[in-house]
């Protein structure tokens, strides 16, 4: 399955800890495919609960991944240099 992602976003999970991906190669495949990428650690639950609420549909779910389609376009504006993002559905 290919899925072409306009963010990737990681959420904090009370019950298992990873820490935030932090890899050279991860995050050029990232900018060359103009690819945005935050990490959730303030409140993920209820951001979980909205993007779900919006999503069109799931298109691919494991124990620790869930990939949403939506039927409007997400606006992300995201400022690496302060550390800070926001994805508008």
């Amino acid at each position: 399955m290919t899925i072409n992602a306009s963010i990737l976003v990681e959420f904090e999970n009370s019950q298992f800890y990873i820490e935030p991906s932090q890899g050279a190669h991860f995050f050029q495949n990232l900018t060359t495919m103009g690819t945005a990428y935050l990490t959730v650690t303030d409140n993920p639950a209820l951001i979980m609960q909205r993007a779900v609420e919006n999503a069109e549909k799931v298109v691919y779910e494991t124990d620790f991944i869930k990939v949403f389609r939506f039927a409007k376009e997400l606006v992300c504006k995201v400022d690496g240099r302060a550390n800070k993002g926001i994805v508008m559905v």
